[in-house]
C-alpha cells in the first residue's frame, strides 16, 4: 500500500487529562519524525486544578490554565 508523502497526517486527540496529557510527548516525537506535512490537534474544554497535580503531566505552574494549551504549548 502506498501513501501520499505530500498529504498532511492528520490527528486530533480529545482529552488532555490522565492518559492524553502522557502520550501528548511521544505522538508528538513520532509525528516529528515523520518528516512530512502534520496537522495535531488537542481538544480538552477542562483547566488544570491542584487536584490534577497528583496524576496528570501538569506542574503547579499551570494550574487555572487550559489543559489542551498547556500541552500545546509546551510540546508543539
Amino acid at each position: 500500500m502506498k501513501f501520499s508523502m505530500t498529504r498532511p497526517v492528520k490527528i486530533v486527540m480529545l482529552g488532555a487529562g490522565g492518559t492524553g496529557g502522557h502520550i501528548a510527548p511521544h505522538l508528538y516525537r513520532l509525528l516529528y519524525s515523520l518528516k512530512r506535512p502534520v496537522r495535531f490537534i488537542l481538544c480538552d474544554g477542562d483547566v488544570v486544578e491542584a487536584k490534577n497535580l497528583v496524576r496528570q503531566n501538569f506542574t503547579p505552574a499551570d494550574q487555572g490554565e487550559n489543559k489542551a494549551r498547556v500541552l500545546a504549548e509546551r510540546y508543539f
